[in-house]
């Protein structure tokens, strides 16, 4: 797996999002910064026994299944310090607030958690989302387990709900952005 390609494609598709915007609000750095901090999330949910998928280098989605184990410290690895001048004592105290909003709002029910899905701009509205969601949806679907992801852009809900996801309220971020915490519940398929 290329983490190289899954960071640069969730920058690109991330660059204009509300919450990044706010943590990054910077826009001539915004699109470093972002690649830096998804290629750490993506090793992160590498390193948590997550999925980290990849289709026709456009979409990336970033998975972990239920009751991950927690990360291992000697498994982070710091961004490289020639990066570290994009986390600037307010970059990193707006992902200190996010997270604490977000893990604060996390079910603690069974779930696979969505923490990522981005697509290329150029490459959005082709239906790569809901291809590169599938695989997961349909395995929540046949183990009977539901679904999580907070929705940092009320543009996708439409496509989040397309694919049996509801909104089950709202994450204020103190003096930030709000984010849209959806459920899915698994559907039935008949299968045994």
């Amino acid at each position: 797996m290329d983490l190289g390609t899954v960071a640069r494609i969730a920058a690109d598709g991330f660059y204009d999002d509300p919450v990044l915007s706010w943590v990054f609000p910077d826009p001539d750095t915004r699109l470093d910064a972002l690649v830096v901090s998804f290629r750490q999330f993506a090793a992160r949910f590498l390193g948590r026994n997550g999925r980290v998928d990849l289709l026709a280098d456009g979409c990336t989605a970033m998975w972990l299944p239920p009751d991950p184990p927690e990360a291992s410290p000697d498994a982070e690895t710091p961004p490289p310090p020639e990066t570290w001048h994009h986390f600037t004592p307010d970059v990193v105290a707006r992902f200190a607030s996010l997270s604490a909003v977000m893990d604060a709002a996390h079910p603690d029910a069974p779930h696979w958690y969505l923490g990522v899905v981005a697509t290329r701009p150029d490459r959005q509205g082709g239906g790569l989302g809901a291809r590169i969601l599938a695989p997961v949806l349909e395995l929540c679907d046949r183990q009977g387990v539901p679904a999580y992801l907070e929705s940092s852009n009320p543009r996708n809900l439409p496509f989040y709900y397309r694919q049996g996801w509801v909104e089950t309220g709202e994450i204020v971020v103190p003096e930030g952005p709000t984010l849209f915490p959806m459920w899915r519940e698994p559907r039935i398929t008949g299968r045994a």
